[in-house]
């Protein structure tokens, strides 16, 4: 029989225990608050993608301009009648890529030192190259101008915070550039040939001699009196000029003909019947006289100018002007390809090359040693300017005089106390000039040294950091500038070009009116808004703005991105 009463010692179980659910409840707490931690990392870790991607963005933008704009910052050369004169601009014509980068017209615009040295960051990295004299670079607030030295307040979009956030220097040192041109002379100039032995148009300070007379007479070049007849000759043709232009008679023209081959035979060319000078003779490396280059090029385009059809030419005409104009650009190849140092005669337009310009850089050391003193410096006697002397990769002949400073011209205006006509132009300036020349002197010379790359690598640096917040992040003066920043020569007058984008504030159009802050102003007679000392619009909403965090709060400058590059000596261009 068996007993189906239930028993007293097994119950159903209908749940958790109050232990399990605890256990359970903590299982998921820890799951939750983890997926709750990951989200602000997830969250850091986009916005420092996003802070990467822009930083590479900025980098590749930086060294665009490094690489391709050299033509922009070409087109700014100067020229002083003494060596002193342009020097304090030199340095705004170097190819340093902070130089060239840290203006309007690139996007680059330096931190206020007084903001910059309240960051923190790793290795306090920040601090040491602002006690270098180094500078701490924001984006500019607009987008950079597309043309011409625009004002980047034309351009009705901003640019984002997350870019405006980012900040970014240049770590290394750079080693000292080569100079776009001599400091009294503004080599390379070019023309095209052949051309005739006319005279320059007066500008400024230019005599209306034609370069091609300032360096025969001042280079001493042989048969002077000959060169003069041909000069005469090409008057006679050009001169007066007429309304409408009109040819001259053929006469005229066989006249400055028969005056050019006869210089050409005075200086030793052998030249044909017709007058046509042989080939230049010996190989393609061989340099020949510069002189020699002109006289071939003055029967060249004499012949030229009588196949027009106002002559009447002949077959026999249009062939000899054909054959004289190849030998002339054969003599004119030969002498821009073999000597970037001789500067007696206008490189070709018509043929530029590498040639074209030659190797300079100041001589700021005594000896080639590294632990070498500095050079001594050269004192302009007529207005006491001092300025570093200059070397070049080989001795310049034929330097003759500038084209500002031409044969008999003086200083624009009266001519200061002392200071007399100049009956060389600026001759003896450019002489007394270089500091490797004269025999016996120690060449310091070293833009063609060899080097390791890693004496030339440098590091592109971007920290994140909202700097805007700060309470003066707009009313902080700007930061200062060195004196190559200014657009006027060491006698405190203009310079050429002084509305370039390299000169100024770099802050230029975002700088504050007054005290007051209500407007902006750009200004280059009010020394307060020129210096930006009442601080800069730098989000580019063109109103002043007062952030929460006080000027005595010190921010951690976080570390985005590090991009190595390679600042050139010497001045190049990249060609797609």
């Amino acid at each position: 029989m068996t007993d189906t009463t239930p028993s007293l010692h097994h119950h159903a179980r209908h749940g958790f225990t109050l232990f399990e659910v605890g256990i359970s409840l903590v299982i998921v707490s820890v799951g939750v608050l983890s997926v709750m931690m990951l989200m602000p990392v997830g969250i850091k870790a986009q916005q420092m993608a996003r802070f990467q991607l822009l930083a590479s963005a900025k980098a590749i933008e930086i060294m665009s301009v490094n690489a391709n704009q050299w033509r922009k910052w070409d087109e700014q050369r100067m020229e002083g009648q003494t060596l002193g004169l342009c020097s304090i601009n030199q340095v705004a014509q170097t190819p340093l890529v902070e130089q060239k980068a840290c203006n309007w017209r690139h996007g680059n615009l330096p931190v206020p030192l007084d903001i910059a040295r309240r960051f923190d960051s790793d290795g306090d990295e920040i601090q040491k190259i602002l006690s270098d004299g180094g500078y701490l670079f924001y984006s500019s607030p607009r987008p950079i101008a597309s043309t011409g030295e625009d004002n980047p307040l034309l351009e009705d979009r901003e640019v984002p915070n997350e870019t405006q956030r980012l900040v970014y220097a240049f770590v290394g040192h750079a080693q000292q550039p080569a100079l776009a041109n001599h400091p009294c002379k503004a080599w390379p100039y070019y023309d095209w040939y052949p051309s005739p032995p006319r005279g320059r148009a007066v500008m400024g300070t230019s005599s209306p001699n034609s370069r091609h007379e300032d360096s025969w007479v001042l280079n001493g070049w042989p048969q002077l009196t000959s060169f003069q007849a041909v000069t005469t000759a090409w008057k006679a043709v050009s001169f007066p000029l007429v309304i409408p232009p009109a040819n001259p008679p053929k006469a005229n023209v066989i006249a400055y003909r028969d005056k050019a081959k006869e210089l050409a035979v005075a200086l030793g060319m052998t030249v044909d019947g017709n007058g046509i000078p042989d080939l230049p003779i010996g190989t393609a490396f061989d340099a020949v006289d510069a002189y020699r280059v002109l006289a071939a090029g003055y029967i060249a385009q004499s012949l030229v100018w009588l196949t027009n059809t106002t002559y009447v030419p002949t077959t026999a005409d249009l062939n000899m002007a054909q054959k004289a104009h190849e030998v002339a650009l054969n003599w004119l190849r030969r002498h821009v390809t073999t000597d970037a140092y001789d500067w007696g005669i206008d490189r070709a337009l018509n043929f530029q090359n590498g040639w074209d310009h030659p190797l300079l850089q100041y001589e700021m050391f005594a000896s080639a040693s590294p632990a070498a003193m500095l050079a001594s410096l050269f004192t302009v006697p007529t207005n006491g300017d001092v300025s570093w002397r200059v070397l070049s990769g080989r001795p310049v002949i034929n330097a003759g005089t500038s084209s500002s400073y031409g044969i008999t011209s003086i200083m624009a205006g009266p001519p200061a106390p002392g200071v007399p006509i100049r009956p060389n132009g600026n001759k003896i300036e450019i002489q007394d000039s270089w500091g490797n020349q004269p025999p016996g002197v120690v060449d310091t010379f070293n833009l063609t040294k060899p080097f390791k790359p890693a004496d030339r690598c440098r590091q592109l640096v971007f920290w994140a950091v909202d700097w805007k917040s700060y309470v003066d992040a707009e009313t902080t003066p700007s930061a200062p500038q060195d004196a190559s920043r200014f657009p006027y020569d060491s006698d405190g007058k203009g310079s050429y070009n002084g509305g370039a984008h390299k000169f100024h504030n770099p802050e230029r159009f975002f700088t504050f009116a007054d005290n007051t802050r209500a407007t902006l102003a750009e200004s280059t007679s009010n020394k307060s808004v020129y210096l930006g000392l009442f601080g800069a619009d730098r989000n580019g909403n063109k109103r002043l703005d007062v952030g929460p965090v006080p000027a005595s709060v010190r921010m951690r400058a976080v570390s985005v991105a590090r991009f190595n590059f390679y600042n050139p000596r010497v001045w190049s261009g990249l060609r797609n």
